[in-house]
Parts: C-alpha cells; structure tokens; sequence
C-alpha cells in the first residue's frame, strides 16, 4: 500500500477519489466505492481506469488527457462513469503527484454532475428546441445546417437540397379559429413531417408556420421524389375536432454546392426561393436562381434611393393620348410618372408606388405629379396648343388624404388650369374601400369643377349600386377585359355590357389597353365613347408629345 494513500483521507466530503499508477487503480476512496455503486475494493483496485467509463472514451480525448497531463500535470474534465448497470456524469480532475521510482502515480478526484447536466440540458433544449413542435428551432437548425455542410465539403459527390416550406395564408386559421387551434394545425404538420423523415434528413421549425429540412443524396434528381413527399405531407387534408383543413404552401430550395457553399447564404438562397415563390401565386415550389438575389437586392435598396429620388427631382411625367371614336380626334391625354434611377435604371410605377405609399412619400410624389401636369397643360395652353385635358392618376393613400381638395384647390390656382381641363383617375378598389367617405370626398372634389373618373373598372368587385351614388363622370374599363374580347366571347359580352350600363348611367367610357384595330372595331361597335393604348401611342416624354399632338392650330 502506498504512502500516499493518505491523500484520499484529506480529500473534501464532496470530492470521491481514486489513486492510479499509469492507468491503473491502486487506491480508492470509501466515497468513492459508494458513488460507483461498488461494496468490495478488490473490484476497483487493480483494475484499469477504462474499465469505469460508461462507454470506452475516444482515442483523441485519452491523447487530451496525456498531454494535458505532461505539459500542466494535471486535467479536468466531464466524464460518464458506471454505476452498475446505469451510468452517471462525473466532473473530473486528474493531477500528477510526485514520482517514486519512475512511477507515473496521479490523483482522480470526481464527483456527480448529474444535476447539472440535466440543468444544462433543460437550458440547452429551452434554446435550441421549438417548444410547441419540439423540432430544432432556427438557430440550432442553422448550426446543424452549418455542420451538414461541413461534412458535405469532405464527401466530393455529396449534395444538399435545403427546402424550406411556408403554409399559405396561415394567419387566417388563427384569427378565425385562434392561436390555440393554430397551435395543434403547427403541431400535427411537424408530425407529419417527421413521419415521412428519416436518418438523411434534418428537420427543424424556423418560424411562425415555416419548416426547413435538409435532404443529402449524391445527387440533385435523386432527391426530388423525396421533396415531393414531403410537399404532400403538408398539404394533405387535416382534421381537427369537427373542422376539415386543406393547405398549400410555398417552398423555396437551395441545393449545396450549386448555389452556395456557406450555410448561411444556402439559407438567404432558400429563403429567396420561398419569397418569390409567394410573390407569384403561392402554391409552389421555386428553386433558387441567381436572378431572386439580384431581385431581392433591388427590393432592399429600393426605398433609400427613392428617398433620394424625392429628394433629387428624378422623376419625370410622360404623356399617352386618348381618342375620341366618335370623330378620331386625340382629345386628351394622361400623365403618368415615370423614373429613371441613377443606379436602378427604369423602375416601374408598379414596382415604386406601393413603397413610396409605405415610406408615407406618396403625397409629396402624387402632388409633385399633379402640379407638373396642371403646368405643362397651361404652358401648352399659353403657347396656343390645341387645348387638351389632362388625367392625373391618384393613389389610393392620396384619396384618403383629409385635405385632398384642398391640395388639388391650391395647385389649379397655382398653374392657373381651368377646372374643367383636369380629370382625376382613381381605382376602383380604392373609391370601394370606405364607399360612404368616398361619396363625400368626390362631391367636395366635383364642386372644384374637375371630373372624375374611376380608372381599372371591372377588377375591384365593385357593388354596382354604388355606380349610381358616386359623382362620376367616367368608367375606364380595364385592359385586362379590353386584350381578351377578341379571343373570348364572355369577355367581349363583359366589355359591351360595361359600356351599356355606363352609358345608362349618363357616363362616359374609355377603353385603356387597346393595341389592335380589331379591338377599336369591336369597342366602337358596342358604342365606347373613347379609346387608350399603343395602337395609339405608349407614354412618351412632354416634347415628344408636343411634337406629336399639339401642333399650332
């Protein structure tokens, strides 16, 4: 027995403890029999330490230990340790005592950290695991993700496919049926989808009613059967309590090493897919494609150099003439704005409209819009031009604008334009949102003396009553209606009955769209007063349409 021995008597209560020369057992405290569940010393001492360990430690961490061991003389450590047929954590520190002979001797000091590992572990699923679906959550998901990738970048032939899925419209589920029944939808997808998982897959809850899974193969088309799987899934029919649930929903895919070979931006990748696959209808599936990034970088920098637009006046106003079939005389013409962006080229009112709405940039543009009109119509007016009217398109923000009259009041006497030269163009979803304060507005906008014209009719779902309460002077039929009359019978049946009702009403009816002589032979046929589009003209630049328009007569 070594004199040493002694040290196991000196050790804290807490701490159980085992002597060792090299790797094997010569000493062991009473505590620690105890702890290692062990009645007789002759069952430990002269065995080798590895024959404590719950299952046999790796090779890198026995190298850890020795050279810890060697170059500080002692290491510390967590270690699982049997306990008859159970086994324990055990926090262990190991430290060189001094040598005899050449003995290598060293003291193993380690006590239960079982409590604390399960604590650790609570926390480590509280903050790394949905609650609700108990899959990885987007940040443990993207650690894993980044491991997956790391081993991919080892396997020459490995390819990921990273999909994630968004359920379409999932808002309404809990504002009809509330957040505790949308809870239960979440939790019977996630179960789903781990049923139809296996081994090679990573799943994972990333959001609200958003899944990511990780899919490895050799390669890319091996791996679409089981996207499909997965795709149906989802959107087979649930039923809960009494309630049947059907679903789409949109998926957006990357794939590794194809479209990235980072985590991190394999993730942006899919997400960009996911976007754009909900920007075009929902109901789909997109795969990445480089064009989503340049698209997605457009849409973020777009609101800063639209400020700077406003800021720096690079907008323009472009005119498209409008025609009288009665007599084929351009009577009038439409102002529209248009921009081109230093550093984005062309942007589309349809692209930049929604945002400046948004960024609360509307009136300012809008009122900008109108007085450029107001003005030139004057100016060509002054000139001795042929005295047109001008159109001026308004938002539906800018309709709800309290002192919209006012403003408009201002401009017309800033420019001097009589009243009657100015029509204003609004949507029909935008008069249909709030009817009886869009009657109102309208009669303080008629008793300024310009008219009125309700601009894209026939794609707001209007109800026609209101056709007979609004101060209208106009219908401008959509060009949606006006493209397809010549190959669709229902249409063409729509366009004439739109003109029949307007003209019933006492209204006026522009047909916007036009392109074809045939469509300006039907349209005239059914009686439509005036017409709009390129058969005519696109919009073009204030002297182009000067030039073209408003000769001296």
């Amino acid at each position: 027995m070594y004199a040493d021995n002694s040290v196991l008597l000196a050790l804290d209560d807490e701490w159980s403890a085992l002597l060792m020369e090299g790797e094997t057992i010569y000493g062991v405290s009473g505590k620690a029999l105890a702890l290692l569940g062990v009645d007789d010393r002759a069952q430990v001492v002269g065995q080798p330490f590895s024959r404590l360990l719950y299952q046999r430690i790796t090779a890198s961490l026995y190298e850890d230990i020795r050279e810890s061991i060697g170059a500080t003389g002692r290491w510390h450590g967590e270690l699982k340790l049997r306990r008859g047929e159970d086994w324990f954590w055990a926090e262990c520190a190991i430290r060189r005592l001094p040598s005899k002979n050449g003995e290598h001797r060293s003291l193993c000091c380690f006590r239960d950290s079982t409590r604390q590992k399960e604590l650790e572990h609570q926390v480590f699923i509280s903050e790394c695991y949905d609650t609700l679906t108990t899959l990885p959550n987007r940040a443990f998901f993207g650690y894993r993700l980044s491991i997956e990738v790391d081993k991919a970048s080892r396997i020459p032939a490995r390819t990921l496919l990273l999909l994630l899925i968004d359920i379409d419209h999932f808002k309404l589920i809990n504002d009809s049926l509330g957040h505790a029944f949308g809870d239960r939808v979440l939790k019977e997808i996630a179960k789903r989808l781990e049923a139809c998982t296996d081994h090679s897959m990573l799943l994972g809850r990333i959001g609200g009613d958003e899944f990511a899974l990780v899919l490895k193969s050799e390669s890319k088309p091996a791996l679409l059967p089981k996207v499909r799987k997965v795709i149906e899934a989802v959107t087979t029919p649930i039923k809960i309590d009494q309630h049947d649930l059907s679903f789409t929903c949109s998926a957006g895919a990357s794939c590794y090493p194809d479209d990235a070979k980072e985590a991190d931006i394999l993730l942006k990748h899919a997400e960009l897919a996911m976007a754009a696959a909900k920007e075009q209808g929902r109901n789909q599936m997109l795969f990445f494609e480089k064009r989503m990034n340049a698209s997605a970088m457009r849409r973020l920098l777009l609101p800063n150099y639209l400020r700077r637009a406003v800021e720096r006046q690079e907008f323009e106003v472009y005119y498209q003439p409008k025609q009288r079939l009665s007599d084929l005389e351009i009577y009038g013409m439409e102002a529209l704005i248009r921009w081109r962006s230093p550093d984005l080229g062309w942007v589309p009112p349809s692209e930049f409209v929604a945002v400046a709405e948004e960024l609360g940039l509307i009136h300012e543009i809008g009122t900008w819009v109108l007085r450029t009109a107001c003005a030139k119509a004057r100016e060509w007016q002054r000139e001795g031009c042929r005295s047109m009217s001008v159109s001026v398109n308004l938002s539906g923000k800018q309709f709800q604008q309290q002192d919209l009259d006012a403003t408009i009041a201002a401009v017309l006497e800033e420019t001097e334009l009589p009243p009657e030269r100015l029509e204003l163009e609004l949507t029909e979803s935008s008069v249909m949102l709030h009817p009886e304060e869009s009657a109102l507005a309208l009669q303080r906008l008629k008793k300024l003396g310009v008219s009125v014209s309700v601009d894209d009719f026939g794609t707001g779902f209007s109800s026609l009553n209101y056709l007979s309460v609004f101060p209208l002077d106009t219908l401008k039929i959509d060009k949606s209606f006006v493209q397809a009359m010549t190959n669709d019978a229902k249409n063409a049946v729509l366009v004439e009955a739109i003109i029949d009702l307007g003209h019933k009403l006492g209204l006026a009816i522009v047909a916007e769209g036009v392109e074809t002589p045939e469509q300006r032979e039907m349209l005239s046929s059914y009686g439509c007063d005036c017409i709009q589009g390129y058969i005519l003209s696109p919009p073009v630049d204030a002297a182009s349409f000067k030039e073209r328009y408003l000769r001296q007569g």
